[in-house]
């Protein structure tokens, strides 16, 4: 699983300050609601990411195969999986956006990955009915870890899939934090 730990998980933070004093940020106010929420999504997958990994990693440390490690890595992905699907939702839209600037061609905003998302999610949420309705085994019905991925009811997403798109999107909440719609209202 591919090591995320360098990517700042404090972009919120930095975003609000930047906009504070007036050193970035964008005067339309549908612009700052959708930076804002994409950038806090982009923090949330960051550090589900990485504490996700550390817990995999636990697990696969631990001699007696530490099922809580496992269970956590799997919360953890799993939230970090949900978030990427909403950040994925608010760059699609800030793309939209005339006063928002432009986000390039960006991998994890194409049609066939948002399609893997979408899909991928949507067997979370089937698996989880089906254990709500008691018509599932026990055993089988959930989000499985493995070496190379998650595995939901015949979907697949690798890690370093995931990875890839973090770092993708990170480039953008990155430059989003800094950027200043006054300066030039059409580019990064």
């Amino acid at each position: 699983m591919p090591d995320l730990s360098h990517l700042d998980n404090k972009l919120t933070t930095s975003l609000l300050l930047n906009a504070l004093s007036f050193k970035a940020g964008s005067a339309n106010p549908k612009a700052r609601a959708l930076w804002t929420n994409f950038v806090r999504l982009m923090d949330q997958m960051v550090m589900e990411y990485n504490r996700g990994r550390e817990a995999l990693k636990a697990y696969a440390d631990s001699a007696d195969q530490d099922l809580g490690s496992l269970f956590r890595a799997t919360a953890h992905m799993e939230t970090c999986l949900i978030s990427l699907r909403r950040a994925v939702r608010f760059v699609r839209r800030i793309r939209l956006k005339r006063d928002c600037p432009h986000c390039g061609d960006l991998t994890v905003t194409s049609d066939g990955v948002v399609q893997r998302l979408r899909r991928f999610c949507e067997a979370l949420d089937r698996t989880e009915e089906r254990v709500l309705a008691r018509d599932a085994a026990e055993s089988a019905e959930m989000l499985l870890l493995s070496g190379d991925g998650l595995h939901a009811s015949g979907n697949e997403i690798r890690y370093e899939e995931i990875a890839g798109w973090i770092e993708e999107m990170n480039t953008l909440a990155v430059a989003l934090t800094a950027y200043d719609d006054l300066e030039d209202p059409h580019t990064l």
